[in-house]
């Protein structure tokens, strides 16, 4: 696993040039109706889908973002919901889907 982290590149990690992107959103699971019953997603074609849930991650300037990404291990840790991390998947997204 040292090995891995030792490959990390700090531009990666912070969004800097050439990493940075506009807006994106990234879905994140699904929406409930209410806890533990999935929302139907409302496509004919699936009408067993359920609904995605989407998060927003905010555009990133050549420079980056102050703080760095959160890990996926911080995650599952709950680690940078606290504003440490540029994001924690907690904004909504933006961006019109389609």
């Amino acid at each position: 696993m040292a090995f891995l982290k030792a490959l990390t590149d700090e531009r990666a990690r912070f969004d800097r040039a050439p990493f940075d992107h506009p807006e994106l959103c990234v879905p994140v699971g699904h929406r409930e109706a209410q806890p533990g019953v999935l929302a139907a997603g409302g496509n004919a074609m699936f009408p067993r889908s359920a609904a995605e849930k989407w998060a927003g991650l905010p555009a990133a300037g050549a420079g980056g973002h102050p703080a760095p990404l959160q890990t996926f291990e911080e995650l599952l840790k709950g680690v940078g919901a606290d504003g440490s991390r540029s994001h924690a998947l907690n904004d909504s997204c933006s961006v019109p889907l389609p």
